[in-house]
């Protein structure tokens, strides 16, 4: 469940991303090139925040892919530790509930 409310999230975030490029382009044909730069910002903003949310779901399903792996092992196997520790540290900088349960988890 948590795979596919991060996809929604990325889906609704990329789907803001495109609106603010059209936005960006808007204000270059109008002359605006100013307001245009400080726009651009958000828009760069964005663009990072749906690669961070393609690689936690990413890590997401390798963790679910390798569940029954991780509870039979007394540590968490070295291939996996990236992904582990990227949800753990990612999730109380975004707030995503999700993300937190998969946290609560493993600490």
């Amino acid at each position: 469940m948590a795979i596919h409310r991060l996809d929604l999230w990325r889906g609704k975030t990329l789907e803001t991303s495109e609106q603010q490029k059209r936005t960006v382009s808007k204000l270059l044909v109008e002359g605006k090139g100013k307001l245009a730069r400080i726009k651009t910002i958000s828009v760069v903003h964005s663009d990072k925040m749906v690669e961070v949310q393609y690689m936690l779901c990413i890590f997401c399903k390798t963790i679910l892919s390798r569940l029954n792996m991780i509870n039979n092992a007394k540590t968490c196997p070295s291939d996996l530790k990236q992904a582990v520790c990227s949800i753990i540290y990612a999730a109380p900088h975004l707030q995503r509930k999700e993300l937190m349960n998969i946290r609560m988890l493993f600490i």
